[in-house]
């Protein structure tokens, strides 16, 4: 009998139609552990954080909770300034892993995972912005209706 690729492939238990599926597979799976990538899930995958000196070194006299309230008004009034956007966008290029529903795009090169999930960095950041602008009013709320800071 006369070896040929269907018969290589299923002695791999590999399908016709898989073969080409596979190699891809193989060839992304390489790529990102080249660029130390990781697959991780939904509640994963961002790299970076807000940037700039952290909150005991920066901001003189105003306290931590105040300058985060204050930051996320005005994001939320002007949107963000050109300086920090930049600094976000380059923040947000670090990727430790990307986002199940990204990793799992088997049409997608990965060179467009890693584009979709810098995108995502970014817009994750943002959103962290405003949960905790939002979170530490209602701690502050609390604190005016209590007397107390809330323990935990």
């Amino acid at each position: 009998m006369k070896p040929n690729r269907r018969r290589f492939l299923s002695l791999l238990g590999v399908g016709t139609a898989a073969g080409p599926l596979a190699a891809k597979a193989a060839a992304e799976s390489q790529i990102a552990d080249m660029m130390n990538i990781k697959a991780i899930g939904a509640f994963g995958g961002v790299g970076a954080g807000l940037p700039g000196q952290p909150a005991e070194q920066s901001g003189g006299n105003v306290p931590y909770a105040k300058r985060m309230i204050g930051a996320s008004e005005y994001v939320k009034m002007f949107g963000v300034p050109q300086v920090i956007d930049e600094g976000l966008r380059q923040n947000s290029r670090w990727i430790n892993g990307l986002d199940c529903d990204i990793a799992c795009k088997k049409s997608w090169s990965m060179s467009v995972k890693v584009m979709t999930q810098r995108q995502r960095n970014y817009e994750k950041i943002l959103e962290s912005l405003h949960k905790m602008g939002w979170r530490q009013k209602s701690l502050d709320a609390l604190k005016s209706v209590m007397g107390f800071e809330w323990p935990w």
